[in-house]
């Protein structure tokens, strides 16, 4: 049984090569998409809290640290966050 798969990798060590780069690659590119949608996750968080001890809803942010919050009379507000300081 050994013999045989040493046979094919043998004859086929291109084919196997390239599957085995496939596979490296999708495995890194899928971890360094679920490490930015977790980051994207944790940041939308720590602004929806905010928002919410001021009594008003998240409606969106800037990756620079700015949340921005819509109170219900329609005034927005931007609340600068140190986002390294929930680490």
């Amino acid at each position: 049984m050994i013999k045989r798969i040493f046979h094919y990798i043998k004859r086929r060590w291109k084919t196997v090569l390239a599957m085995l780069l496939c596979l490296v690659s999708g495995t890194i590119l899928a971890y360094t998409t679920y490490y930015t949608g977790f980051e994207f996750g944790r940041i939308v968080g720590h602004c929806e809290l905010a928002c919410s001890v001021l009594e008003a809803e998240f409606s969106g942010f800037e990756y620079e640290g700015t949340c921005q919050c819509e109170q219900y009379g329609g005034f927005i507000l931007n609340i600068p966050i140190d986002h390294s300081f929930f680490d």
